[in-house]
């Protein structure tokens, strides 16, 4: 039909496709507007939004790389006091319908980028950074290429810290799964703990906590978490860090009738000893 936009329709389909297996709940809504299929393949799980919620314990976050919003509305559904900052306009006004319809009308929405956000930061509160990870062609999301590095992705966290560390209180980081861990906690500093995050044997998240004017921790004695879920929802939690890793002792006995492989998030974490 000539009143039908064929592209917008198209990217419709594909993002829809691709949130029905991420988020079915969302894809049950009839009068969703979706951003392209690179912001849903980007986004959170509600499984793994959930979990990164459960982080903060101040009352005022902000999500600084808004995209979907997935994990905005899991910092809205601990009752706190929420603000969406996403600095490509299209995908900011699809928020701004999305949210009231998927039960959350007092979302604050900013469409501006991280760095003019921060400067309006409320004293004090969490901030939340998943900064994109791919180099994206001029236009409607394509994607050109992977990156791991926080230099290299967009906006460029070790940038942002300097202002971050004069305003908010608790900043919480994901990072490529690719990064290395002891690499992104030097980057960064003020890392008080290492959060390695996975669904079914599959590493979704690597997240950097940074507790801002926290008593700094040596490498070796970053808390490293992991958190293993499985398809249900069941989690089991492991913590290590690198100097007990270094002091483990393995015991050996004789061969059994199973050979145990750790999950991958135990593996990311170096935390098999």
């Amino acid at each position: 039909p000539a009143n039908i936009d064929l592209r917008l329709a198209v990217d419709q389909i594909r993002a829809w496709q691709k949130l029905r297996l991420k988020a079915p709940e969302w894809a049950a809504q009839d009068d969703l507007v979706l951003p392209g299929p690179i912001s849903i393949e980007q986004a959170s799980s509600p499984l793994t939004a959930s979990y990164k919620a459960s982080l903060i314990t101040q009352e005022s976050v902000v999500d600084l790389c808004g995209g979907l919003g997935m994990d905005t509305l899991a910092f809205a559904a601990q009752r706190r006091l929420t603000r969406y900052v996403e600095r490509d306009p299209w995908i900011s006004r699809a928020f701004a319908w999305n949210a009231p319809r998927l039960g959350f009308p007092a979302i604050e929405v900013c469409a501006a980028s991280a760095d003019a956000a921060i400067a309006d930061l409320p004293a004090g509160c969490a901030v939340y950074l998943d900064p994109a990870r791919r180099d994206t062609a001029p236009g409607r999301q394509v994607a050109t290429s992977r990156v791991a590095a926080f230099a290299d992705s967009s906006p460029d966290v070790i940038a942002l810290l300097p202002l971050l560390r004069q305003r908010a209180a608790t900043v919480l980081v994901k990072a490529s799964p690719m990064l290395d861990l002891a690499a992104g906690a030097m980057d960064l500093d003020d890392v008080t703990a290492i959060h390695v995050v996975s669904v079914d044997n599959v590493c979704r998240e690597l997240l950097f906590l940074l507790q801002i004017g926290a008593p700094a921790r040596a490498l070796a004695d970053i808390p490293i978490i992991c958190m293993v879920f499985d398809r249900g929802g069941r989690s089991t939690r492991w913590v290590g860090s690198r100097a007990s890793e270094a002091a483990a002792q393995p015991s050996y006995g004789p061969p059994g009738r199973y050979l145990f492989d750790a999950d991958v998030a135990i593996r990311k974490a170096g935390l098999f000893r």
